[in-house]
């Protein structure tokens, strides 16, 4: 039940909320759902960084937001040590 409340669809990324959607990716990286990851996850959390390195928490934000930074740092941590285990 938990791993269908962490799936999540690719938002609208004009409205999305990063934080939210990050905290999501890094969730199930953290319970080692591997095969619930499409390798996309990780393409979009890359695309949404920003030039100085940091996340901002929507597309409507002025700077960026530690909490989503630190999210998205982890998820893709999570993921470097385990992309073979990614969905494709």
């Amino acid at each position: 039940a938990m791993i269908e409340y962490c799936r999540v669809d690719f938002p609208n990324a004009a409205t999305a909320n990063l934080d939210l959607l990050f905290e999501n990716f890094a969730l199930l990286a953290y319970m080692k759902q591997y095969s619930a990851i499409p390798k996309a996850y990780v393409d979009f959390v890359l695309s949404k960084q920003s030039i100085d390195g940091g996340w901002k928490m929507d597309a409507i934000s002025s700077g960026n937001d530690a909490h989503t930074s630190i999210l998205a740092y982890w998820f893709l941590l999570e993921c470097k040590e385990n992309f073979a285990l990614l969905k494709k």
